[in-house]
């Protein structure tokens, strides 16, 4: 897949989450496939909203409390380096 075409679902996924929240949506669900999907749905939920990793993170697949608290880290050490979301998405208040 082409970094083009990449950025086109990123865009389309972004519109669809804003326009979710422009017509009043309070609830989203992302969905999980065991093949990651929870980590990054994590921080790109936690950036847009604001609210706190573990409230939003859920195992995902076979993970195991050891697992739970490495994938926690991940997403807080992913979200220091990258703290506000891409020009295109502007943060949701």
């Amino acid at each position: 897949m082409s970094t083009a075409t990449v950025n086109r679902f990123l865009e389309a996924g972004i519109e669809g989450f804003l326009y979710a929240a422009g017509t009043g949506c309070d609830i989203l669900g992302v969905g999980e496939m065991g093949i990651g999907n929870t980590t990054s749905a994590t921080a790109i939920i936690t950036i847009n909203t604001g609210k706190p990793v573990p409230e939003l993170m859920g195992r995902g697949k076979g993970v195991d409390d050891k697992g739970l608290k490495r994938k926690d880290e991940r997403v807080r050490r992913s979200l220091r380096l990258h703290p506000s979301p891409p020009r295109s998405a502007p943060r949701l208040s």
